[in-house]
């Protein structure tokens, strides 16, 4: 019985951990789409939005897409060093 509760735990881990990285994409992907609106966006900050895992991070990020008035403007309040 140990064996199989084990195996159910990492199940679950797993489960939690999958549903954690799908919500951080989906809130890259928002931050890309208001940013293209913005002007051109680089293949470099794409990348590094898209390998943000941290959803807090990515919930601040995603308000200021959606606040500033450009490109430029988000790198600046974000703190960017690209």
């Amino acid at each position: 019985m140990l064996l199989e509760e084990l195996l159910e735990r990492e199940r679950q881990i797993s489960e939690a951990e999958g549903r954690t990285k799908g919500k951080a994409e989906g809130k890259a992907e928002s931050i890309l789409f208001f940013l293209a609106r913005k002007g051109f966006l680089s293949e470099e900050l794409s990348n590094y939005i898209m390998n943000e895992t941290n959803l807090q991070i990515l919930d601040h990020w995603l308000e200021l897409a959606v606040s500033a008035d450009s490109i430029e403007q988000f790198i600046d309040k974000v703190h960017f060093i690209i």
